[in-house]
């Protein structure tokens, strides 16, 4: 998804992307998701972070939830996600 203004020209979200990219595993959840820049490179949005991943059980239940930089990198957030109710915080930091 990218956004746009009203004369159709590239515009970053209030978060500071330009547009976000997902993967989805073969049950359909979506696994990873990519915040990107104007330059179509990730970039940070507002929370610290420039990509989120996924993993998933077999009953399709969130069990793990990473955050990473631009490059990559693994950040920390205050997160606390238990089975059926992820939950996350809007500060991330380096470990």
């Amino acid at each position: 998804m990218t956004y746009h203004g009203v004369k159709n020209e590239p515009v970053l979200h209030r978060d500071g992307n330009h547009a976000w990219a997902l993967q989805y595993d073969e049950h359909g959840n979506a696994v990873s998701t990519t915040y990107l820049g104007l330059d179509g490179r990730p970039t940070l949005v507002a929370a610290g972070y420039a990509s989120i991943t996924s993993k998933f059980d077999a009953l399709g239940r969130k069990t793990r939830q990473s955050y990473h930089g631009v490059n990559g990198e693994p950040l920390f957030i205050g997160t606390a996600i238990t089975p059926g109710n992820p939950s996350m915080t809007s500060a991330a930091t380096r470990p």
